[in-house]
């Protein structure tokens, strides 16, 4: 966790959001947004990757794209 709490003060917030405990994602590669189960999101990336964002991320990533 130390090394991705690193990565994640150091990339550009802008490009790349924490989705749970153990993912970054650059959100330039997002292809959706999709209501996922208990009020969380799912991601679908570009090359058909489907990503589960935490509950926590979640309100994070709401208010960023006013969901």
């Amino acid at each position: 966790l130390k090394s991705l709490n690193y990565l994640e003060r150091v990339l550009d917030p802008q490009v790349f959001f924490r989705i749970n405990r153990a993912q970054i994602v650059n959100l330039k590669e997002v292809d959706q947004i999709l209501p996922w189960l208990g009020g969380r999101l799912q991601l679908t990336l570009k090359n058909g990757e489907k990503l589960e964002v935490s509950r926590r991320q979640t309100a994070k990533l709401k208010e960023r794209y006013s969901l």
